[in-house]
């Protein structure tokens, strides 16, 4: 994907398809097309500056090609949420129950 046509799927999905309801944006510091890096997060923090509605909050995996800046009040490091989420036990689902990730 160009980097033309991951800026048109980001502006589109944020501009689009966030509404009200949306509160969080997963997203990664970056791609990678072959050798080339695709620097997500500023395309991201461009879409949500240009959207209506905008998310409380990103949650951004840091990759190590690319470490992006982050928004304070609004980006949260992944690796960083993680490792300060306290564990949660396994909760057992039937076999024909719809994947979710909460």
């Amino acid at each position: 994907m160009c980097t033309v046509c991951t800026y048109r799927y980001i502006y589109i999905y944020i501009r689009h398809v966030c509404r009200p309801l949306s509160q969080v944006v997963l997203s990664s510091s970056c791609g990678i097309e072959g050798q080339k890096i695709i620097h997500y997060k500023p395309l991201l923090d461009e879409a949500i500056e240009l959207a209506e509605f905008k998310p409380q909050s990103c949650l951004i995996h840091q990759r190590p090609q690319e470490r992006a800046e982050l928004v304070p009040g609004r980006d949260v490091d992944w690796a960083e949420a993680v490792a300060a989420a306290p564990l949660q036990p396994c909760v057992p689902v039937g076999a024909n129950d719809p994947l979710y990730i909460l």
